[in-house]
């Protein structure tokens, strides 16, 4: 799946990506994959577009853990209403 980093509580290791669908995952840091990157490289950041993996046996609250989490080789600024249209367009 892919979706957008709209929360990140850095001194609590936690966030929440949202996925084109407005759908919201809740992520641990430690599920952060962000290869050759170490300290602050490594954790995600507002507004950036990664690739998760829902986690479906683990639920917290109504949400859904995302799991093995990657950041995607697209603009922060394009952000998730314009990976909806590209979705849409079928890109």
């Amino acid at each position: 799946m892919i979706g957008q980093v709209t929360t990140f509580i850095d001194v609590r290791g936690f966030g929440f990506i949202t996925d084109p669908s407005g759908e919201q995952y809740f992520f641990h840091v430690t599920h952060f994959l962000r290869e050759g990157a170490e300290g602050k490289e490594r954790k995600p950041k507002l507004g950036e577009m990664v690739s998760f993996e829902p986690a479906a046996a683990i639920r917290l609250g109504r949400k859904t853990q995302a799991v093995e989490i990657r950041p995607l080789d697209v603009s922060v600024h394009a952000g998730i209403g314009a990976l909806a249209v590209g979705l849409k367009d079928g890109e």
